[in-house]
């Protein structure tokens, strides 16, 4: 029997405990197999430097059939060339990259509810007219 999947990157490792132990790599697009197993519980664990991989580990159980779909996928990369995302995170799934962002949250002044105020010294994202911001009552 087996346990097969994907780690959400080329050449992950793919390390395992339980009725035995060991590892594998994972391919260019990240799938992976573990062949050869005995009935039992494994936890799969997937490594690679400079990758924190969702979830961390999975627990598998074989009861006389294989285990397919063990996936997992990137929760951050140090390896991403375009540097740290400023609102928000990267996750990396085979050779899918999904940018997520959080909402936008102005900068209000806090000097008057709904009044667009004429001030240079705000920042350009809050409610001055004419800036970035725009008008944001």
């Amino acid at each position: 029997m087996n346990i097969s999947g994907n780690a959400g990157v080329a050449n992950a490792v793919i390390n395992y405990t339980g009725t035995s132990s060991g590892s594998v790599n994972a391919d260019a697009a990240g799938n992976f197999v573990i062949p050869g197993l005995s009935n039992g519980t494994y936890v799969v664990t997937p490594t690679l430097a400079g990758y924190t991989f969702s979830p961390a580990s999975q627990t598998a159980t074989i009861i006389g059939k294989n285990i397919t779909a063990v996936n997992f996928s990137i929760a951050w990369s140090s390896q991403d060339s375009r540097g740290p995302l400023a609102n928000g995170f990267r996750i990396v799934n085979g050779t899918q990259i999904f940018d997520v962002q959080t909402p936008y949250i102005p900068v209000v002044d806090s000097r008057g509810p709904g009044v667009p105020v004429q001030d240079d010294s705000l920042p350009h994202n809050c409610r001055t007219p004419g800036k970035f911001g725009a008008n944001l009552n």
